[in-house]
């Protein structure tokens, strides 16, 4: 069905999704242990028009707002 090729470039792309889920999920866990970092100040924060969802566009936004 899938070349041989094909099926590393799929395995790669698996892998790296796999790490970056693993470290999202292990900073996720950091800030949660992290008493003094509250996710929903970060998310209404960034929810500039405070109708429960981001966007990328509100994310770059406040990003290029703040020069980060």
């Amino acid at each position: 069905m899938f070349t041989e090729e094909t099926r590393k470039i799929i395995a790669r792309v698996l892998h790296h999704h796999l790490e970056n889920e693993r470290t999202v999920e292990l900073l996720r866990q950091g800030l949660f242990e992290n008493n003094k970092f509250n996710v929903r100040e970060v998310f209404n924060g960034l929810d500039g028009k405070n109708d429960g969802y981001l966007t990328v566009g509100k994310v770059k936004e406040n990003f290029y707002k703040e020069r980060v």
